[in-house]
């Protein structure tokens, strides 16, 4: 996979789990609006307990999310 930032691989992972904003949001434990804001690159520091969940809704590996973005 060649998504190089945060929001194009956390927005991949979302719909290959066929998953809405509203669904992955609701299941992350956040807000519809943050994560969009997310996927767009407009906020691009999620607090960690906000990545962690993702992983876990996602069934990934936060090695797996974060990969490729830190040199």
């Amino acid at each position: 996979m060649t998504k190089n930032t945060l929001g194009l691989r956390i927005r991949h992972f979302r719909e290959r789990k066929r998953l809405s904003l509203s669904e992955a949001a609701r299941q992350i434990g956040c807000s519809k609006g943050h994560l969009w804001e997310l996927e767009a690159d407009i906020q691009d520091n999620p607090g960690l307990k906000i990545l962690v969940a993702m992983c876990g809704v996602f069934g990934i590996s936060l090695r797996t999310l974060l990969r490729g973005l830190v040199p």
